[in-house]
C-alpha cells in the first residue's frame, strides 16, 4: 500500500500525463483529418502549460479535419481501452494477475480523462467560441449540437471513473512500492521535456 504523499504525487503525476497525452491524441485526430483529405499540416503545438493546436493551411475541408480532433481524442482511447480487455483477460496469470488489474485501470482513467476533456471542451464552446469551437460554429453546426455532444461525452467519461472509484484512493489500495510513484514522477517529467524541446 502507498503512503498517502506518495499516493498524492502518483496521482498528480497520472493527471500531469493523462493531460499531455490527452492533447497528442486530439492533435493526431487534426493531424489524420488533414492528411486524409488533401490538407498540408503546418505547425502542431504541444505545450505542457497552453492548449494544443494543429495549423493547416492548405486546408480543403476544414469540416473535417475541426471534428477529427475530438473525435478520435474520444474514440481511439475508448476503442484501445474496451477493444484490449480480451486481450489483456487472455494474458491474465497468477503471476501478472494484478499487473494486467493495474493496466486496464489506467486505460480506463485515461479513457475518461479523455472523454471528459473532449466533451468539456465542446460544451464550452457554447458559450465561448474558442480554437475547434469556433470553427466547427463557422461551419454551421448549431451550438446545441456541441453541448448536447460534450455533455454525452463528459458524462460517459465520469462513468467510466465512477466505476474506478477515487483515484487518490485507488493509488492509495494498490499493492505497489513507493518507489512506483518517482517512476510515474519521472515519466512526467520527461514528456515535459520533450514537448518543451519539440515546441523550442
Amino acid at each position: 500500500m502507498l503512503p498517502p504523499t506518495a499516493a498524492l504525487v502518483s496521482c498528480f503525476g497520472l493527471l500531469c500525463l493523462s493531460w499531455l497525452t490527452m492533447q497528442a491524441v486530439h492533435e493526431l485526430g487534426h493531424i489524420l483529418g488533414a492528411v486524409l483529405t488533401g490538407g498540408t499540416v503546418n505547425h502542431v503545438s504541444l505545450h505542457p502549460l497552453a492548449i494544443s493546436r494543429t495549423d493547416v493551411n492548405p486546408n480543403p475541408v476544414p469540416e473535417v479535419v475541426v471534428w477529427a480532433g475530438p473525435l478520435v481524442g474520444c474514440c481511439l482511447p475508448t476503442l484501445i481501452a474496451f477493444g484490449s480487455h480480451g486481450f489483456l483477460s487472455n494474458t491474465i496469470t497468477r503471476r501478472t494477475r494484478n499487473t494486467t488489474r493495474q493496466v486496464r485501470s489506467f486505460l480506463l482513467f485515461f479513457t475518461g480523462f479523455c472523454l471528459v476533456a473532449n466533451g468539456a471542451y465542446l460544451a464550452i464552446g457554447t458559450f465561448y467560441s474558442v480554437g475547434d469551437t469556433r470553427g466547427m460554429l463557422r461551419t454551421g453546426v448549431p451550438a446545441w449540437v456541441l453541448c448536447a455532444l460534450g455533455t454525452a461525452a463528459m458524462s460517459a467519461g465520469v462513468c467510466i471513473w465512477h466505476q474506478l472509484g477515487s483515484v487518490c484512493g485507488w493509488f492509495h489500495s494498490q499493492d505497489r512500492s513507493g518507489s512506483e510513484a518517482a517512476v510515474i514522477s519521472s515519466v512526467v517529467l520527461l514528456v515535459v521535456a520533450l514537448e518543451l524541446w519539440l515546441c523550442g
